[in-house]
């Protein structure tokens, strides 16, 4: 759902994606550990918050979400949905 325009464009988000949004209470955002990733989490938390409250994970540099395996997103995302 979230691309490189996230951040560029306020508006980004389709009608569809924001009432998808609005009918959650929560989201995880957790992108790559590198300054580029932690840069672009910066930018689209604000945007996602407009709809529903956003918990952005930090990853150490270097590290990828795809990195991680299924426990460990699943220990690092669960206390929050608790």
């Amino acid at each position: 759902m979230i691309g490189r325009q996230a951040y560029s464009d306020p508006y980004w988000l389709v009608e569809l994606q924001q009432k998808l949004l609005s009918k959650k209470n929560r989201v995880v955002l957790m992108l790559d550990g590198d300054h580029a990733g932690k840069r672009a989490a910066a930018k689209i938390q604000p945007v996602l918050n407009n709809f529903t409250y956003t918990l952005k994970l930090s990853l150490p540099d270097g590290l990828d979400p795809d990195d991680l395996s299924d426990a460990e997103l699943m220990a690092g995302v669960t206390p929050f949905f608790s």
